[in-house]
């Protein structure tokens, strides 16, 4: 997921209103980088379903992006 947010901040700075969406590795530990990036849609399978408390990371992760 790191090596695309170049990408992500590309796209962000050139389509201001664009939604842009990271898809994989998306973890509660990594998904500031990914909202400071400019991501403002994630998809997240295994940062929910295999962290402790699945609400808790759907939580920290709205609540990012």
């Amino acid at each position: 997921m790191i090596s695309t947010m170049d990408k992500v901040r590309f796209l962000r700075n050139k389509y201001h209103n664009l939604n842009i969406q990271v898809d994989g590795g998306v973890k509660c530990d990594n998904i500031d980088i990914a909202a400071e990036a400019g991501a403002n849609v994630i998809v997240s399978g295994t940062g929910i379903f295999n962290h402790k408390d699945p609400t808790f990371a759907i939580q920290v992760m709205r609540e990012s992006v």
